[in-house]
């Protein structure tokens, strides 16, 4: 999973005319608003500008009139505030008669001068009011020269509205352009989706990221095929993409959906001549296709999706060789599944074939699973204890509490098949606080008894050092039973911690403090290291039993030997476990260990018996 972080870049490069597409309809919207943004400025503008022409016209008219009305006697004082409001509003804009500034250089000189010749006017009439005669030709004069300097002001704002209009007609053409582009990508993705409907009888019945048969369907269609009157034996291929909820999550979904289109399309390249496919589930997929002499393109594919696929997925293979024409799909992508669910998670498995042998281990799989609290509630579950034999007085020195299931039906449940899957799913936790508590009621039972007490070693497993407050709980236990603490004793394995070393290095110190006495059980294992006898507060050293039975006598300097040695040096007492013979028991005698755990002196007893063999002693 540390290589997920390649689907960002691999993902972006399978799916970027999509976002190319994308991009251009975003590009395309924007330029549209913007060119309607600028049109319906314009289009003010312009409305604006008309105002200008025609007060302009106003403006130069009524001036020639203003004059011919002066010099014929009559004064029009109402006319000439008209004109001045004209001139003024065209100069700076004007809200009362709703005129803008023309930003036009050669309109606004024009404008300026015809507002001077207005104001020379004005002042001339002042004095021709006062002497006609002096002051007429003078003002002839300056009428013509208004009227020419205003008309050229009229024709600049003509020509100016003239511009915007074109321009908005350009505009006009940039907006139908825009609309040409959208309808061309709407009308792409119309015929692509009528061409996947017009391609397929029924598009309900489709995974369209695929392009394969959704789960229902997969099944009808190749029940369909297998009723045909056939001989040719067929076979059945369902694949199973690991984490990909876990992808879905991180990544997105549109990434994962891109990786999976791709990988179907190279699974096709190598599966031969398939009859009819099916997504069975977002990450499970099925394939009928007709029986193949040998496996060797199920190898060809299983290699070029591990070498040459773009991203590193991890895909488990179930098939199933030759199906029964009397069995439905169905049930037969449910049995290639069950037998898939053997290898989830295992690495390096990633193809299996379908036998009962398989299947059979599914349904003890799912019948533990299934059966695990009645066990728990039921008192199933069932305390046995494996003597520690001491070789300094050769009696019982302790013993080591393992667990055993009884089911009323099935009977004896084997400890290797139900534990892992303890393990994996957690509830192993609440199993092994379980079998403290009835270490500790056996404990307080033989001291009520007066009997002999001999100290208890538990597992503690992985998952028990997630448990909040382990430590407390376990002190909390030992005293409700009013039991010195050093009688129970704690077995862990390196592997047990090798997920957060110092946390659960802490953990194991916390309970050495708590007064438990801690023992490193499976030493020599392949698991344990040296390092670990300096990480851990410890008090026991258990060897593991692949150290006595590959030990050689005739080897002086022995694995056995040196663990044996390592143990003595850091002052902690030994237990050799798997113990089989009295050579055994010797040579490690000889070396000095402390305890025998095996078979030579005792198999795991149930409660009962274990009392009845102290008993004896």
């Amino acid at each position: 999973m540390n290589e997920l972080l390649s689907l960002l870049k691999n993902a972006e490069q399978q799916d970027s005319m999509k976002k190319a597409e994308r991009y251009i309809l975003v590009t395309v919207l924007v330029i549209l608003i913007g060119l309607v943004a600028l049109m319906m400025f314009d289009i003010r503008r312009l409305q604006g500008t008309a105002r200008v022409v025609n007060y302009a016209g106003i403006m130069r008219g009524g001036t020639q009139r203003f004059v011919k009305l002066e010099m014929t006697g009559f004064t029009n004082q109402v006319l000439e505030e008209r004109i001045n409001k004209i001139v003024l509003g065209l100069r700076d804009g004007s809200k009362e008669l709703n005129l803008i500034q023309l930003d036009d250089e050669e309109y606004q000189k024009h404008l300026n001068d015809t507002i001077t010749i207005w104001n020379a006017i004005r002042d001339k009439i002042a004095d021709f009011r006062i002497d006609r005669m002096d002051n007429r030709e003078e003002l002839l004069f300056l009428s013509e020269d208004h009227f020419v300097t205003a008309d050229k002001t009229v024709a600049l704002a003509e020509e100016y509205s003239q511009r915007l209009a074109s321009r908005i007609e350009k505009l006009e053409y940039g907006i139908y352009a825009c609309f040409v582009v959208i309808a061309i990508m709407f009308l792409r993705q119309l015929m692509h989706i009528i061409y996947v409907i017009g391609s397929r009888k029924d598009f309900r019945e489709w995974d369209t990221v695929c392009g394969l048969y959704k789960r229902d369907y997969f099944f009808e269609h190749a029940d369909n095929v297998l009723k045909e009157k056939d001989n040719s034996p067929y076979s059945v291929l369902c694949i199973y993409v690991e984490h990909l909820k876990v992808m879905n999550e991180r990544y997105g979904v549109q990434k994962c959906n891109t990786m999976l289109q791709e990988l179907v399309d190279l699974l096709h390249k190598y599966i031969p001549e398939c009859i009819v496919h099916g997504r069975l589930s977002e990450d499970t997929f099925a394939f009928l296709i007709k029986k193949q002499p040998n496996d060797g393109w199920l190898n060809r594919m299983q290699e070029a999706v591990e070498q040459d696929f773009w991203y590193p997925v991890s895909v488990k293979y179930g098939v199933y060789d030759e199906i029964a024409r009397d069995l439905s799909m169905s049930t037969t992508c449910d049995r290639i599944m069950m037998s898939v669910e053997s290898i989830k998670n295992l690495y390096g498995s990633n193809l299996v074939h379908y036998d009962e042998t398989v299947i059979e281990q599914a349904r003890k799989q799912h019948f533990i699973l299934e059966n695990m609290e009645a066990a728990l509630t039921g008192h199933q579950f069932k305390p046995y204890f494996q003597p520690k034999h001491s070789l300094h007085t050769d009696r019982t020195g302790g013993a080591e509490v393992l667990v055993r299931w009884i089911h009323p039906q099935q009977g004896f449940m084997n400890p290797g098949e139900f534990i892992p899957l303890f393990e994996e799913n957690g509830f192993v936790a609440r199993m092994d606080f379980y079998i403290w508590e009835e270490a500790c009621k056996a404990l307080r039972s033989w001291k009520d008894k007066g009997w002999p007490v001999v100290p208890l070693s538990v597992n503690m497993s992985r998952k028990d050092f997630d448990v909040p407050d382990v430590v407390a709980k376990l002190v909390s236990l030992v005293d409700t039973y009013g039991l010195e603490h050093d009688l129970l004793h704690i077995e862990v394995t390196e592997s047990t911690i090798s997920g957060d070393p110092t946390r659960l290095a802490n953990i194991v110190r916390e309970l050495h403090e708590a007064g438990f006495v801690i023992e490193l059980d499976d030493f020599g294992s392949g698991y344990s290291s040296i390092a670990t006898l300096n990480e851990l507060t410890l008090d026991v050293l258990k060897l593991d039993m692949s150290l006595v039975r590959k030990d050689d006598p005739k080897v002086e300097n022995s694995a056995l030997k040196f663990a044996v040695m390592m143990g003595k040096m850091l002052n902690l007492k030994l237990v050799a476990e798997g113990v089989e013979t009295a050579e055994q028991v010797e040579r490690l005698r000889g070396m000095g260990c402390d305890y025998i755990q095996g078979f030579y002196y005792c198999r795991p007893l149930p409660q009962a018996d274990f009392e009845a063999y102290l008993q004896k002693e």
